[in-house]
């Protein structure tokens, strides 16, 4: 884990806690529930992941069973809810 802003605040991520999903422009997603944090890492850009704040689980869950996960995402996730870019360095991501 390596520490990095996340909404404004320090906070640690670790990249083995996104997961893979099958979607053409969505790389890989995780979740953490108790602060209600959605990250999403893209396919063209595998050293950011963006954190969303506010998401609640209902729609993780919705994304995660949606039929295009990426589709899903615009329409209901991105620019809707407050987020930030987490930049990483070669050799922090754990693929």
């Amino acid at each position: 884990m390596n520490p990095v802003a996340v909404l404004g605040k320090v906070e640690m991520v670790d990249t083995t806690a996104l997961f893979d999903v099958e979607s053409s422009n969505i790389d890989a997603v995780g979740y953490d529930s108790k602060r209600m944090l959605l990250f999403v890492r893209f396919k063209y850009k595998p050293l950011v992941v963006w954190c969303y704040s506010g998401v609640p689980y209902e729609i993780y869950l919705a994304m995660q069973d949606s039929k295009s996960i990426g589709k899903y995402f615009h329409v209901h996730i991105d620019k809707k809810y407050e987020h930030e870019k987490i930049e990483y360095k070669e050799e922090e991501v754990k693929r």
